[in-house]
């Protein structure tokens, strides 16, 4: 039961052969997660009729394998203990069953490659090379040691960083948004964030699809490199429909008016992610998806906003006993979206020996900061 929860395939499905080596893979996955990294799976296919088969996957498990020792081969600018410390592969260790470490992935490792890869390039590193692991086997086939090779190369700082393309605003007010600098070692998240910083400036005044291709261009001799940023502004776009879907509940205004920028302003990047958060902190929902979706013959990015509704009303009940007043009981009540339109409302009645207590509150938080309230006795 468990194995059957990690595949896709089931009885009455079309007998395709790239679904069922995924699958295969899925299987393979999930036991090297838990540590059968000798496991074996094959799928056997038997035909009972023209257009029927059976499948099999015949599995050989093998024993656990735990990871005695990670070594980095090659590494001289950097310690082991910080590249060791940019994985999510471990060593087998005393907490490891908590942490569920300690055992190989495949796709962690080569996450781990990436971020050991990541080291080297944000420190001007931009020659470096990782190699693929080299595993070894205990003689027990119980434990593994794990190399990884790297190649460092050369640092190579950076020589200068030019703009092109841009029109619209002047080079000054680029230049404001870019980090890197000339004589620092080249950074390639330094590159991303001034990328990401720049398409903000101009996504937030309408231009909703601008591009930033980056050129790096190194000098052999010098160690240097040359950083071209090469700008595509596009047109500049309004917001054309606002379309909600999926609120089966909740009224449309009760979510458009949470939406920062209405149909014909211009687009601006900044209010849309305002939108996005205004909306999920009404806590109605369980997902809310806003989707531009831009149309270039018109120049206009229409809003898709996708909402996920949930239960939003509450009702709890409890007792107690006094010496004075004897038995008491509470009731209470809570809507946090009455009838779709946003408003939260709240009863409640606490029944004790000769006093009974009603409190209402009621609040809109588009109208009003504090709940009214209303008791009697």
């Amino acid at each position: 039961a468990k194995l059957k929860e990690q595949m896709t395939i089931t009885s009455g499905a079309i007998a395709d052969t790239v679904l069922i080596q995924d699958n295969a893979s899925k299987l393979r996955s999930f036991y090297e997660e838990e540590g059968y990294w000798l496991c074996r799976i094959v799928p056997v296919i038997r035909s009972i009729s023209p257009n029927e088969v059976t499948l099999t996957y015949q599995i050989a498990e093998g024993s656990k394998v735990k990871i005695k020792k990670i070594n980095i081969d090659g590494n001289k600018v950097f310690s082991e203990k910080k590249i060791k410390g940019a994985m999510d592969t471990k060593e087998r260790g005393l907490f490891s069953f908590i942490t569920s470490t300690g055992y190989y992935r495949k796709d962690r490792m080569d996450s781990d490659i990436e971020n050991i890869k990541d080291i080297y390039l944000n420190s001007g590193y931009i020659k470096a090379a990782i190699g693929d692991p080299q595993i070894t086997l205990t003689d027990d086939k119980k434990g593994m040691f794990i190399t990884i090779p790297v190649a460092e190369g050369d640092r190579y700082s950076i020589s200068s960083v030019d703009l092109t393309g841009n029109t619209v605003f002047q080079e000054d007010a680029v230049r404001k948004r870019i980090t890197m600098l000339p004589g620092e070692p080249f950074s390639r998240g330094k590159l991303r964030k001034d990328i990401f910083s720049i398409s903000e400036l101009y996504s937030e005044a309408g231009y909703a699809l601008i591009t930033v291709n980056p050129d790096v261009i190194p000098d052999e001799s010098n160690k240097t490199v040359k950083v071209i940023l090469n700008i595509g502004e596009g047109d500049r776009y309004r917001i054309g429909r606002i379309e909600i879907a999926g609120n089966t509940k909740t009224r449309d205004y009760v979510i458009r008016r949470e939406v920062r920028l209405d149909e014909g302003d211009i687009y601006n990047s900044a209010l849309i992610r305002r939108s996005y958060e205004h909306i999920n902190n009404l806590n109605f929902f369980e997902s809310v998806d806003l989707n531009p979706k831009p149309q270039p013959e018109e120049r206009l990015v229409n809003l898709d906003i996708a909402v996920k509704e949930r239960p939003t009303g509450f009702f709890s009940i409890g007792g107690g006993y006094s010496s004075v007043d004897k038995f008491i009981a509470m009731v209470e009540l809570t809507q946090g979206n009455l009838f779709g339109k946003g408003q939260h409302a709240k009863v409640r009645a606490q029944l004790g020996g000769r006093t009974t207590l009603y409190d209402l509150s009621f609040k809109d938080p588009w109208f009003m900061d504090k709940p009214l309230t209303f008791s009697a006795n």
